[in-house]
């Protein structure tokens, strides 16, 4: 009994004092990379005509095989 009010009081002490809150931290922004520029072919001007077969298309195009069409693009 002598240790039961000294435990009891301890123990009441305990649970009643303020409990210190933890700081909230604000989130830091994660940063984003940077995509680095890759080489891009040179956009080519094609004809809309389909070939069945390789042609001919001068000294400024190149035949160019699209699926089962071939056409002419400009260099």
């Amino acid at each position: 009994m002598k240790f039961l009010i000294p435990a009891v009081a301890l123990l009441t002490l305990a649970s009643a004092s303020p409990v210190k809150p933890k700081p909230s931290r604000t989130p830091k922004p994660t940063p984003t990379p940077t995509p680095t520029p890759s080489a891009l072919p040179e956009p080519r001007i094609c004809l809309k005509i389909c070939y069945f077969e390789k042609t001919d298309c001068g000294e400024n195009g190149e035949s160019v095989q699209m699926g089962d069409c071939w056409t002419c693009c400009r260099k």
